[in-house]
């Protein structure tokens, strides 16, 4: 993930005085007093079989630069079941460390899983850790991995800024998941709820996970999306309600800047400003304050 994506997803906007004040200590604090660590780790295969020695080699990273805070790390072996097989504790030195995992030898043949975590990480939700899907062969285990042909997954689609305003051109991120995997070829089109045999707009997927397009709603209507891989799996999904005012952010990324629009609809000018807020590994780097929102769009370089 690059720093250009980090300020898009996090440019935030903010109204009145003492909510501004408020989120702008809540980010020095989170900043100077919370700072997330994460792990990656680098196995020696993608697979193994039953009896072999897993060997990875870890590095932990407190945003964008090697983590300095832990000196430790966790590796946890588990089976489908959650049942743990093997623990380790690894030295970091510089936020890197190395070991392995001997894999008994009367494994089952299945997929389990590496969980990778710092003690400063266990306070946090556990959903800052890794969990890593390995795959164990075992030719004396009676069970088999098989190869599942069929990919179980669901969509979901995002507004750019969280708002859906009448009138405004509004950006959507499509988004797929699945416990197995994603198609590589999908496609999707949205519709009236009235008119659904009527396609308003169409797009395909950018790559497994992530598809995007754009378009105007219009107040009172009620929109949908058809979603449909290669295989003929299709799902509809409900987007947000149409709102007839609010304020919509607006974001592009060039080569030198991130540049941005805010919008409005239906809203009083009187006795408010507005903040814009951008954040890089959740430390503020940008703010910008208005008085009066129009069209024109401002920029914060890099």
């Amino acid at each position: 993930m690059t720093k250009k994506f980090i300020i898009l997803a996090a440019l935030c906007m903010i109204s009145y005085s003492k909510a501004q004040d408020k989120a702008e200590q809540a980010l020095r604090i989170f900043a100077e007093k919370y700072p997330q660590e994460k792990v990656h780790l680098l196995f020696n295969k993608s697979s193994y079989v039953a009896g072999e020695n897993l060997w990875f080699k870890s590095f932990v990273f407190d945003g964008y630069a090697i983590s300095n805070i832990s000196t430790s790390l966790y590796i946890e072996f588990y089976d489908s079941h959650k049942i743990q097989i093997a623990k380790k504790l690894i030295s970091l030195f510089k936020g890197e460390g190395h070991g392995s995992i001997a894999l008994p030898e009367k494994l089952k043949e299945g997929i389990y899983y590496i969980r990778a975590y710092t003690a400063w990480m266990a306070n946090f939700n556990e959903d800052f850790q890794l969990i890593q899907p390995i795959e164990v062969y075992n030719p004396n285990s009676p069970e088999r991995l098989t190869m599942n042909t069929v990919s179980d997954w669901t969509a979901s689609a995002y507004p750019e800024s969280g708002t859906f305003i009448s009138d405004i051109n509004t950006k959507f991120a499509v988004r797929l998941r699945s416990e197995t995997f994603t198609p590589s070829d999908w496609h999707g089109y949205l519709i009236d709820m009235e008119k659904p045999d009527v396609k308003i707009t169409s797009f395909k997927g950018f790559d497994q996970n992530v598809g995007s397009f754009s378009f105007t709603p219009q107040s009172g209507k009620k929109y949908g999306l058809v979603i449909q891989d290669n295989m003929g799996k299709k799902q509809s999904i409900d987007l947000p309600n149409v709102s007839d005012s609010g304020i919509n952010l607006q974001v592009i990324s060039s080569m030198d800047a991130v540049k941005y629009t805010l919008k409005s609809k239906n809203l009083s000018q009187e006795n408010n400003y507005y903040t814009v807020l951008g954040t890089i590994n959740n430390r503020l780097v940008h703010k910008a304050q208005f008085k009066k929102l129009s069209d024109q769009p401002y920029s914060n370089p890099y």
